[in-house]
């Protein structure tokens, strides 16, 4: 069962993602804040992240860089989902190590069909 790391500090878009993706067959690892989805990561060893940008100990765009500083994570995908939605974030995302960036309010399916392109 391929594992997913939700990095998010709110808990109900928390509880919605790990209720979507426990549905398709995911196992599902929570972090509320950057510091412990650094640390669930080189723990837990998931197989794709999914990122929010603004989040309380470090943000979104730090533990992306950290984590792609090392070696073991280089290829670990990454999807940034985040209430930024504008360019210049999303091109901040990009930069920091995001395979994907999709802003909040999502679509259910969407976020599935991208995860999917990760992990089929």
């Amino acid at each position: 069962m391929k594992k997913i790391l939700i990095a998010e500090d709110e808990v109900n878009i928390r509880n919605l993602l790990s209720y979507l993706l426990t549905n398709e067959g995911y196992n599902v690892i929570i972090a509320s804040d950057g510091e412990e989805a650094l640390k669930k990561t080189f723990f837990e060893k998931p197989d794709l992240l999914l990122l929010d940008i603004m989040m309380p100990k470090r943000n979104g765009y730090e533990v992306a860089c950290i984590l792609r500083d090392q070696p073991e994570f280089k290829n670990l995908p990454i999807i940034m989902l985040t209430a930024r939605g504008g360019e210049l974030d999303q091109r901040m995302g990009y930069a920091t190590g995001a395979n994907e960036y999709i802003a909040k309010p999502f679509e259910p399916s969407e976020l599935i069909a991208t995860i999917k392109k990760y992990l089929p």
